[in-house]
Order: structure tokens, then C-alpha cells, then sequence
């Protein structure tokens, strides 16, 4: 279902400044193998400064819906809204149909749940407010998931959030949500994020937009951390393997540079 040829988690910070797809939103173990094989076009292995390049060229022109030769923050915003509805799509639609019932997107896993398991240590179904201190997500959880007010989360309050966000998605009401009705709620969510000044998107649109024109230029792209090849490849070999591109620190250290 991708319309692009997804990049690697290491170009991901430098090519989706404009998408406003962050490293750690892709940091799971396959994911990561998924997106770097995807990107090594000979599967050899590593990316090579060539493979880099074609990477890059292919997502601006994918960006780049008119053809124009610019990429607008219009544009940048449909491949994320576009995207997640792909993703949403190849995760929770077990019987292959091309939508996501109630039932597939309420058994599916997903990341709250996973945090409620991590933090009920002793198992017992309930995360009590001493659990949650005990990791640096806990307050996070506590502060969105406790709807009662009773210091503690429960899987029963796990779980009406999740059938909320599926309700907010399922704008019929029919029980089923296609890719497109997945798109439209993020790009909705997007924009009333930018609308309140958080929209992450944009501020990094703007400082990939070094005119202020509103555009971004082929130019103006390529000079996007023009120095990542470099900086990830480790070990000066002219190529980046997946151990390097998936080095969360390196990566990190790249980024400021």
C-alpha cells in the first residue's frame, strides 16, 4: 500500500524534517529492518551514498503532488495523513478485507496497552499510582487514562480510550474505518495541532525553508542536514549498515550536528 519508498530510520530525521515522522515513532526492531531493507535497493546490507540519494529524490518528488518543483506544507501533511492510513490498514486488518473493524482495532495490540502491562508490575490488571512512579511514562498514563480520578488505571479505562479513538476515526458509525477515514482524522488532528501552535510539522517545515517563501525547493531540500551520510557512517566506509542506521545515540548526536 506505500506509495514511496519508505526511507531509513537514520534518513528518516533528516528526510521527513517536512513529514514530521520522528526516529523514535519507528524505533521498534522490525519496523526498522523493514524500512532499511526497503531502502537498500540491491539488499546488499548497507546504503550506499547512490541508494541514499535515489531515497531522497523519491521522497520529494513524491512530496511534490503538482510537480511543481516546490513541496508546500499542504503537500507534506498529505503524505503523513496518507500514511498513517496505510499503516493503520497493515496493522489491524487481520481478515484482509482493506478496513478495520471495531473488533480488529479493540484486540489489536497498541502502544497504551503495552505501557499499562509494563507498568502493572505485580499483574493484577490495575496500575496504582506508586507503579506508575516507578517509570518516567507513568504520569503520562495516569494523567490521560485515570478517568476517574481514583489514582490508579485499570484495563476498563485502557480500554474505553481506545474504543473513543476508534469512535472519533469511525465518523459513520458503521463499526469499520478504511484508510482514508484514517487519513482524514489525522490530517484533522494535524491541523487543529498547528492551529494551537504545537503542530511539529510545521515548525520543522519552516526551518527547512530557508527563503520563507512557504516552499520548499529542490535546493532548499537537498540541504536538509546535508552532512547525515556522513556523520552515520560510522566507520568511513562510504556506506551506512543497518546496525549504524539504527544506532538510537549516534543518530542523536547527528541530528544536533
Amino acid at each position: 500500500m506505500d506509495r514511496v519508498v519508505t526511507p531509513t530510520l537514520a534518513a528518516t530525521a533528516l528526510l521527513l524534517l517536512l513529514a514530521g515522522i520522528s526516529y523514535e515513532a519507528h524505533s521498534a526492531g522490525d519496523r526498522a529492518e523493514e524500512m532499511f531493507n526497503r531502502a537498500d535497493a540491491n539488499a546488499d546490507g548497507s546504503i550506499t551514498m547512490e541508494e541514499w540519494q535515489v531515497m531522497r529524490d523519491t521522497m520529494f518528488t513524491t512530496m511534490d503532488a503538482d510537480a511543481d518543483g516546490y513541496v508546500t506544507i499542504e503537500e507534506a501533511q498529505l503524505l503523513r495523513a496518507e500514511r498513517a492510513g496505510d499503516k493503520m490498514i497493515e496493522k489491524y486488518d487481520a481478515d484482509g478485507d482493506g478496513f478495520v473493524s471495531t473488533d480488529e482495532f479493540m484486540n489489536g495490540e497498541f502502544k497504551g496497552l503495552k505501557r499499562f502491562e509494563r507498568l502493572d508490575a505485580d499483574g493484577d490488571g490495575v496500575v496504582t499510582q506508586a507503579e506508575a512512579d516507578e517509570s518516567r511514562h507513568g504520569d503520562k498514563l495516569m494523567e490521560k487514562a485515570d478517568l476517574n480520578g481514583d489514582s490508579q488505571v485499570t484495563m476498563d479505562e485502557i480500554m474505553s480510550l481506545r474504543a473513543e479513538k476508534f469512535a472519533d476515526i469511525d465518523t459513520d458509525g458503521d463499526g469499520f474505518v478504511s484508510a482514508g477515514d484514517v487519513s482524514a482524522a489525522y490530517a484533522a488532528r494535524k491541523a487543529e495541532s498547528d492551529h494551537q501552535g504545537h503542530g511539529k510539522g510545521h515548525r520543522m517545515f519552516e526551518r527547512a525553508d530557508a527563503d520563507g517563501d512557504g516552499q520548499i525547493s529542490a535546493e532548499e531540500f537537498a540541504n536538509t542536514r546535508p552532512n547525515m551520510f556522513e556523520c552515520l557512517d560510522a566507520d568511513g566506509d562510504g556506506a551506512i549498515t543497518l546496525d549504524e542506521a539504527t544506532d538510537r545515540d549516534r543518530h542523536r548526536d547527528c541530528r544536533k550536528d
